[in-house]
């Protein structure tokens, strides 16, 4: 049980720390497309690829605090697998109780709020890492004043990105549905009667595939607000 445990959080770990890495990667070449120009028309020439220089940063100057960060997630997710499993064995052996079943849903909303503030701080640490060359509990506390202090602007940043990642989401799922019963209408009339079926499996892998491209650039509209914070002042 110990050593499954053990995976477990190791799992967890090695999870977040390659999502850790992926985000210090995209918030660095921002970061450097940003004040040094790499990646734009401008850019090119005799200058690195940012990207390669953003990886090079992360495994060279950067690894304890991006492992750290992913540490600090880690351990959240594992409370609330452990809890969750805690409730599970209890309802099994008790059944119903409606006074554990609200403590239960108060605690998981307390779990999950936890979760998504300590994520939110990873993602706005790992920018001020990348502007700073900072480790990561300065660069959380350094987050944390440059959002106290623009809260307006974060605030619409995010409202803003979160409207436009769903209607992109919705505008890629449908039009890759539509096009997919096109396609077999057209072409597969007497081989394909029901084209609902591929249609719900192109629309859950255009979803997926639209999230994760919509994702990048949504944390990138947060490391350009960073930079634009940090260049004003």
């Amino acid at each position: 049980t110990y050593l499954f445990l053990y995976e477990m959080f190791g799992f967890f770990w090695i999870v977040a720390f390659v999502i850790a890495v992926q985000l210090f990667v995209t918030c660095c070449a921002t970061c450097l497309w940003y004040f040094g120009g790499h990646g734009s028309d401008q850019g090119e020439g005799d200058k690195p690829h940012g990207v390669m220089i953003s990886v090079k940063w992360a495994f060279r100057f950067h690894l304890g605090s991006l492992a750290w960060g992913s540490f600090i997630i880690a351990v959240v997710t594992m409370i609330r697998v452990v809890f969750e499993y805690c409730v599970y064995q209890y309802e099994k052996m008790n059944g119903e109780n409606i006074i554990f079943k609200i403590v239960t849903c108060c605690i998981r909303c307390y779990l999950k709020c936890l979760d998504c503030c300590v994520k939110f701080m990873n993602k706005n640490a790992y920018i001020q890492i990348a502007l700073h060359n900072s480790s990561f509990c300065l660069a959380a506390r350094e987050s944390f004043w440059i959002m106290a202090g623009n809260a307006r602007r974060f605030t619409a940043v995010g409202i803003t990105g979160s409207i436009l990642t769903f209607l992109g989401k919705g505008v890629i799922t449908m039009a890759s549905v539509f096009l997919t019963v096109v396609i077999i209408q057209e072409g597969f009339e007497d081989d394909i009667k029901q084209p609902a079926i591929p249609a719900v499996i192109v629309a859950l892998f255009a979803y997926m595939i639209s999230s994760v491209f919509l994702s990048v650039y949504d944390f990138s509209a947060l490391t350009i607000l960073h930079c634009f914070c940090l260049d004003e002042s």
